[in-house]
């Protein structure tokens, strides 16, 4: 009896060692399979961020472009300066996301191909308002050539993110199957999966543990934002989808006479009260154009702020729509700065040309030319 039992004791203990082996390696396998899904699934959605990231510059480049043809004012090419110099470095992350990637492979190097010529119209575009003026430039906008470019961009660009969108709901599937599997595993493994349920469980706090360290790192990172706008030296205010102010830092509280908690919750218009300095009449905030029409949007010349208090700032003012991950406008900033010395300056000039003050010399008239202008940049 007692040698039967102790045979029944190792057959039972070889039993569960070989069950815990077979419930190690098929749990291990499982897991193998979920890393390769996920990865696989990063990777697809990697190519699509970067798709969308690469699209959206080109068109930040196109719509400076476009203000520069418009008003001919070089201001309006910093987006487009911005736009070109992170261009060439996101069309190699994306060729990079798909090098190993033989379906992509010829849509991505067309969509190079496009974006490459893409860039040298809208530089060709700019020289020629630089170089003939307004008229020249819009007759050859007019063409066409820049749109068709455009469209043809937004077709290849499509069709890379159709077929990625296929492969991420093809893979999303395999990782959901997979999943399943290990869950199925772990139900007929019994009392030996409640260790793979314990690896699990510790695996989860891991998880809890990292992501609480990302939560803390993005609060961080907000708070440092926030305080970056608070810290810089022009105004700045920022609204939502509705025009409502969200945030002012100090110089925009110090102009517009409203504390932070004032502001919060109010209408931009109320906040922000703006007039035409000759005319006194009340001027289309660039807040609601640029949630309108979903682009970058300056003040016209002679604006004036005017304060809480009643006290008159002439400001020069920029909006620009805050988009979120979707491409949707979801509020606004607004960056402006006190001009009064700017103007002063702009009035003397006008008044030493109007007054027709004869300078000693055409050398006296450069210099002081020169030095009115430094001082109103």
């Amino acid at each position: 009896m007692i040698q039967t039992l102790d045979k029944s004791l190792v057959v039972g203990l070889a039993l569960v060692v070989v069950l815990l082996a077979l419930n190690i390696g098929v749990a291990y396998h499982n897991t193998q399979q979920l890393y390769a899904h996920g990865a696989s699934v990063a990777q697809t959605q990697a190519v699509l961020d970067a798709l969308g990231q690469l699209l959206s510059t080109v068109k930040d480049a196109e719509t400076g472009e476009r203000g520069f043809l418009i008003t001919g004012d070089r201001e309006f090419l910093e987006p487009y300066n911005t736009a070109v110099a992170a261009i060439d470095e996101e069309i190699r992350y994306l060729g990079a996301l798909t090098r190993h990637d033989f379906l992509q492979q010829d849509s991505f190097s067309t969509l190079k191909r496009l974006i490459v010529e893409k860039q040298s119209e809208l530089q060709h575009s700019i020289d020629v308002r630089t170089d003939q003026g307004f008229k020249a430039a819009r007759a050859l906008v007019q063409t066409g050539g820049s749109r068709r470019t455009m469209d043809a961009i937004r077709e290849v660009a499509g069709q890379m993110r159709q077929a990625e969108q296929e492969r991420l709901a093809r893979r999303a599937e395999a990782a959901e199957r997979s999943y399943q599997i290990a869950v199925a595993t772990e139900l007929f493994a019994g009392l030996l999966g409640l260790c793979v349920a314990g690896a699990f469980t510790n695996l989860l706090w891991r998880h809890l543990r990292a992501r609480s360290r990302a939560d803390a790192a993005l609060r961080e990172e907000k708070e440092w934002f926030v305080t970056t706008l608070a810290s810089i030296g022009d105004a700045v205010i920022a609204t939502d989808g509705k025009a409502s102010v969200t945030f002012l830092n100090p110089v925009a509280q110090a102009l517009t006479g409203w504390t932070r908690e004032e502001a919060i919750g109010q209408p931009l218009d109320k906040v922000l009260h703006i007039v035409n300095a000759k005319t006194r009449e009340m001027i289309e905030n660039p807040a609601q154009r640029a949630l309108r029409e979903g682009k970058v949007i300056g003040l016209a010349n002679q604006t004036v702020l005017v304060a809480k208090n009643g006290v008159e700032w002439p400001i020069e003012d920029s909006a620009a729509p805050i988009r979120d991950k979707r491409k949707g406008i979801v509020g606004v900033v607004l960056v402006f700065r006190d001009v009064t010395e700017r103007r002063r300056v702009q009035q003397s000039l006008r008044f030493l040309a109007e007054s027709g003050t004869i300078l000693s010399s055409s050398l006296d008239y450069e210099a002081t030319l020169k030095n009115v202008v430094r001082l109103a940049v």
